[in-house]
């Protein structure tokens, strides 16, 4: 079983010539077990980052949801496990599952409500403190 990681977590910086490997499954089940996780039914940490990409790994329970917001930049929401709902402030809404991603602009107001638990990954043009 994993521990939950300690915080602050340092994320991965991007620089010339840097490969670093993510264990994602590892950080996913850290999360899992973090108080905000149970608590708030959401959590997330920032895996890596340069001034041009921000990855960002997120866990969300069923039924729980990440209000409407904007994002700071271009984006993508790339579902790894489970399932979740992407709606636009329009009322349009996209089912992602496993495998799945929806890309978008970063003026597009959008929120995210878990349909089952579900792990993804935001990825983000540009650097996010």
């Amino acid at each position: 079983m994993s521990e939950p990681l300690a915080r602050p977590f340092r994320p991965f910086d991007f620089a010339a010539g840097a490969v670093k490997d993510i264990q994602l499954g590892r950080i996913i089940d850290s999360l899992r077990l973090e108080s905000a996780y149970r608590n708030d039914g959401c959590t997330a940490v920032t895996v890596a980052r340069s001034d041009e990409l921000t990855i960002v790994l997120t866990v969300i329970q069923k039924g729980s949801q990440v209000s409407e917001h904007k994002a700071p930049a271009p984006a993508s929401v790339i579902v790894l496990d489970g399932k979740l709902s992407f709606s636009k402030h329009d009322g349009s809404t996209f089912e992602l599952s496993s495998n799945d991603a929806v890309v978008f602009a970063s003026d597009v107001l959008h929120m995210v409500k878990a349909l089952e638990d579900c792990a993804f990954l935001i990825v983000i043009g540009g650097r996010v403190d």
